[in-house]
């Protein structure tokens, strides 16, 4: 915690305003306060008063700090269960750690960029002329698990049908393919992610072997780690690595886990610990095959690079930022009121769950789950959340059809909000840096495409 400032008490005495206006109007009045910045909603609630302490006596420095504090952590008294929405950004330290708070209209200050027409690298052998037919089966992908780009702007696909990581020229052109299915080094049996290392060293996990696999694009080579039971997510820059425990056990009905979040040093033995969280909301039935992921249920969400990792649980619009020791050092928080599940969607979810799964088990597993109440409190605040080679946050929109185009909230590297991205329907988003965005659609057959969009930044 830190220190108070020099002459001010430890143990301040507070009063809330029911009327924040009219208090700014007397304290400056009473006081000689001189407001520099006076921030309020649509409904004219103060939400931040920024009056400077250069021009007050001295003498009222202590009550100016207990104004300043509370208007700009409450505003007024009327109603806490819903919190009024600000017009801007409302920053401030609590305990050393920033809290950066900002409602949904935040965002129509902010600029919105798009994606290119068309992909400006699409992996289609189809249309192209310079592929030969033994190197036409390397555009055909299935359950594309990862995307990456080497400093030299070559292209790997982590595909976890095959089992193989593919890498193309920055023109779309398949150079070569690393890898294979097995359990010998540089083979795998499952491709959870795809991450780039120590300059273009590639990194996968494999969920299966529960093995950590470092190779070079160029020769192929491959060096193992092994994790035991636990889950690497992330794999550093620097060689570190995120992993997760998770606890717990599946019973009738809905339930989660819980989540231990550690960080290894690229030596393998340093361990820093960032926390225990509530994990992903599952649901079971006995007689079932399945444990299923609750449909609308809360989700466990992380994103990391180099010396920063976000840690998201779900149950709000609440994202903590981590240092690569594991202190805290931040949270994201959008101040904006949630919405119940209608059964109507609750229904449509799952439908569409059964008719994407190809096993007449789990699809029976499914329909139990019709009508299952209580149905989660409300709709996830969020989606995905993904850090771009720029160190910028993208956090997803909550949205279950695929379909549908994805909206992305971009911060910056201060966490700051920044833009909106969105993108076409039934892109599924795996990359993202200055200039591209790269992800995974279907064509007319129902096959994957890799895809690379140009982003538009307006």
């Amino acid at each position: 915690m830190k220190n108070p400032p020099d002459g001010w008490p430890r143990i301040t005495p507070a009063v809330f305003y029911d009327d924040a206006g009219a208090a700014i109007d007397w304290l400056a009045s009473a006081f000689g306060f001189e407001v520099q910045e006076r921030i309020e909603n649509e409904q004219g609630q103060v939400v931040h008063p920024q009056p400077p302490f250069s021009r007050v006596r001295s003498s009222c420095r202590r009550a100016l700090m207990v104004f300043t504090v509370l208007l700009s952590a409450s505003g007024c008294r009327t109603d806490r269960s819903h919190p009024p929405e600000p017009v801007s950004i409302v920053e401030r330290d609590s305990a050393g750690v920033r809290i950066i708070e900002f409602g949904l209209n935040v965002w129509e200050s902010r600029p919105t960029w798009s994606v290119s027409t068309d992909p400006r690298i699409e992996l289609r052998g189809s249309n192209r002329s310079d592929v030969s037919e033994s190197d036409r089966a390397a555009y055909e992908f299935f359950d594309v698990s990862g995307l990456a780009r080497l400093l030299t702007g070559e292209l790997v696909v982590a595909d976890n049908g095959t089992r193989e990581l593919r890498m193309f020229g920055d023109d779309g052109r398949y150079l070569r393919t690393l890898g294979s299915e097995g359990e010998g080094p540089g083979e795998f049996t499952d491709l959870a992610f795809l991450d780039i290392i120590r300059g273009d060293s590639l990194a996968t996990f494999d969920g299966h072997l529960h093995r950590i696999t470092v190779m070079d694009p160029r020769s192929g080579g491959a060096r193992l780690v092994n994790s035991g039971a636990r889950m690497a997510t992330h794999l550093l820059k620097d060689g570190g690595v995120v992993w997760e425990e998770r606890g717990g056990s599946f019973h009738h009905g809905a339930w989660s886990d819980s989540v231990t979040v550690v960080r290894t040093g690229s030596d393998g033995m340093t361990t820093d610990s960032i926390g225990v969280f509530d994990g992903t909301e599952f649901f079971y039935t006995a007689g079932t095959v399945y444990v299923e992921h609750r449909p609308f249920g809360r989700q466990f969400r992380t994103a990391a690079r180099d010396s920063v990792l976000y840690v998201a649980t779900g149950d709000q619009y609440s994202i903590l930022v981590f240092s690569a020791r594991g202190h805290r050092t931040a949270i994201l928080r959008g101040l904006f009121a949630t919405r119940p599940v209608a059964a109507e969607e609750f229904d449509d979810m799952l439908s569409m769950w059964i008719s994407d799964s190809r096993d007449p088990r789990r699809q029976t597993d499914l329909e139990k789950l019709r009508g299952t109440k209580p149905y989660p409190d409300m709709v996830p605040p969020h989606g995905e959340l993904m850090l771009a080679a720029t160190g910028e946050l993208f956090v997803q929109d909550f949205t279950w059809r695929p379909d549908e185009g994805q909206v992305w909230r971009v911060f910056d590297p201060s966490h700051r909000p920044r833009a909106t991205l969105k993108t076409p329907p039934g892109f599924r988003v795996l990359y993202v840096d200055e200039l591209l965005v790269g992800g995974v659609g279907m064509d007319e057959y129902g096959v994957e495409r890799v895809m690379f969009y140009e982003i538009i930044r307006d």
